[in-house]
């Protein structure tokens, strides 16, 4: 078009098609900005490449077999320059506009320009000589072949932007087979989604059957910066996904006027939801949202489907992993935690460390009557009821844990010994107020009544440099010697 009819005709024509183009493929008012921008940038393109072209001598208008032979370096020139300088102005839009400062001149897309260039300086001149010798033919004469080329290399685009989107996929997935906290595996999946998918926000859910909507919200999270809305419940898209076991995919708001309840942002247009399966189990619902039209293909449920497969092992690896790591840390006849763990947050959190904190030890007194006149399963029983009083007194404000045998040991950070002694005689009054009911073993499995005292220390680290097992003993000495050896069901206090 340029070499027959100049610069203004082929700048009017290109602009024409720039627009075309940009009015099709813009989905969202927010992004109309790129009209303007890619107008501006097509028109340098095309100002460039004629003034190239006419400062190397070439003309256009006279077009014959002869005109290629003697300006073939101007046209030469002319389609080096408009491909090297879209690319030059690509690159500057994308590096100080858009700020993606690793983006590199020398990348992958200039070799596609390059190859591009190639392929269409050839063709151009062909073109170009057929139109001056038998007019609008030429056009369908070569327009059929470049049209079919231009169909193999959208089909080829199209299967190496999913391989590209597979590999990622398989990313994800092998780096979910690393992480073990459940927050972190759902943070990461939702980075991920933003990624791949483009979204403004996401849903996702747990099938709960005790829900009057089936559903229970895992997480929302919004990308994008305008007001947050506050969801009072579950949309009705992801209800469905999860009733049907089958993903839905909605391009517009049209599309979901039906629903009921639609309780999706008014500016979200494209809605894509699918369920996570395991052993043919709906474990869990994924809902992307996005305020662009028709931003979800075909392509993209499917690999949302794979991801949230990958999410689903991973989250139920993390929590059976939490869960025998809880189980580990806990008596089994308590439910408090044991010893071991109750040391090892004793060291973590308090060894090398200026925070004040207090211990109490606590040992049933003559609990081996209990076992002698009842039997050790009826032992047992009371001592999960003691366990239980112990609970109810400690609540939040620390950490109860199973010394060994008939003694309990709790931690109270940021308490004194004056504190935690208060904590301690409300406990003993209230395990002596208590009535432990058991079933005797040793006669014929009868009902009985059991009162229990407790004999108590406490300490606390009055020195900084207290070691965390030093204030442990303390405790401990505080027990046996203020407590035990004065009578029994007493709270002693360390250095007291």
């Amino acid at each position: 078009m340029f070499l027959h009819y100049g610069f203004f005709v082929e700048f009017f024509i290109t602009q024409l098609a720039v627009i075309t183009i940009m009015l099709r493929t813009v989905k969202h008012r927010d992004d109309l900005y790129r009209l303007p921008l890619n107008s501006l940038m097509f028109g340098l393109t095309s100002a460039g490449a004629a003034i190239i072209f006419h400062l190397s001598g070439g003309k256009s208008g006279n077009i014959s077999a002869s005109f290629f032979s003697m300006d073939v370096l101007p046209i030469f020139l002319y389609v080096i320059t408009f491909y090297g300088l879209n690319h030059f102005l690509l690159y500057l839009l994308r590096r100080y506009y858009v700020g993606y400062e690793e983006i590199r001149f020398f990348d992958e897309s200039l070799k596609w320009d390059l190859l591009s260039a190639s392929f269409v300086l050839p063709f151009g001149i062909i073109l170009a000589i057929l139109y001056e010798m038998i007019g609008g033919v030429a056009f369908l004469l070569l327009g059929f072949p470049l049209l079919s080329a231009a169909v193999v290399s959208k089909t080829f685009y199209k299967s190496q932007t999913l391989n590209d989107l597979l590999k990622q996929v398989s990313v994800f997935g092998q780096e979910m087979n690393t992480l073990t906290d459940e927050d972190l595996i759902i943070q990461r999946f939702s980075e991920t989604c933003r990624e791949i998918f483009g979204c403004d926000e996401i849903f996702m859910y747990d099938p709960d059957e005790y829900s009057l909507d089936g559903l229970r919200t895992v997480y929302i999270r919004q990308f994008t910066d305008r007001q947050t809305i506050e969801h009072s419940g579950t949309d009705e898209v992801s209800e469905k996904v999860c009733q049907r076991g089958k993903p839905l995919n909605y391009g517009t708001k049209s599309e979901r006027k039906h629903l009921d309840r639609d309780l999706i942002s008014p500016e979200i247009n494209s809605v894509l939801s699918v369920p996570a399966v395991r052993n043919n189990q709906v474990t869990g619902i994924i809902t992307l949202l996005s305020e662009k039209k028709n931003n979800y293909t075909t392509y993209d449920v499917m690999l949302l489907e794979i991801l949230a497969n990958h999410l689903t092992v991973a989250v139920q690896n993390a929590r059976h992993l939490k869960d025998a790591r809880e189980e580990s840390h806990r008596c089994r006849l308590t439910n408090l935690y044991n010893f071991r763990y109750f040391e090892q947050l004793l060291l973590d959190e308090f060894d090398h460390v200026e925070k004040t904190y207090a211990i109490i030890l606590l040992d049933l007194d003559h609990f081996k009557v209990v076992n002698d006149s009842h039997g050790h399963h009826a032992g047992n029983i009371v001592l999960k009821q003691v366990a239980e009083v112990i609970r109810e007194q400690v609540g939040d404000i620390g950490v109860a844990a199973r010394y060994g045998g008939e003694e309990f040991v709790i931690l109270l950070p940021e308490y004194s010994t004056e504190e935690a002694a208060k904590i301690a005689e409300k406990l003993r009054i209230s395990l002596e107020m208590q009535l432990f009911n058991v079933t005797t073993d040793l006669a014929d499995r009868e009902r009985a009544a059991v009162r229990l005292t407790a004999s108590i220390g406490v300490a606390d680290n009055t020195k900084s440099d207290d070691h965390p097992i030093s204030v442990l003993r303390n405790a401990d000495r505080a027990m046996y010697v203020g407590a035990k050896n004065k009578g029994r069901n007493k709270v002693s206090t360390f250095g007291a």
